[in-house]
């Protein structure tokens, strides 16, 4: 927020509109990947298909 005020000085609006633009991308994708996550919970093969996603997030160092 710190950057968009910086970017918009005396401008609290707009600069509140560029940060949620950037706040919302992030968050959509860490929201797409919660839900996929949760179904993976529940599958049919559940654990084994959240013991693979761990293992996934390990190889890839997440």
């Amino acid at each position: 927020m710190t950057i968009a005020l910086a970017v918009h000085p005396g401008d609290v609006e707009a600069a509140l509109t560029a940060y949620e633009k950037n706040l919302f991308a992030r968050s959509e994708r860490a929201a797409a990947e919660a839900a996929a996550n949760l179904e993976i919970c529940f599958r049919h093969d559940a654990p084994q298909s959240l013991i693979d996603r761990f293992a996934e997030y390990e190889r890839a160092g997440t």
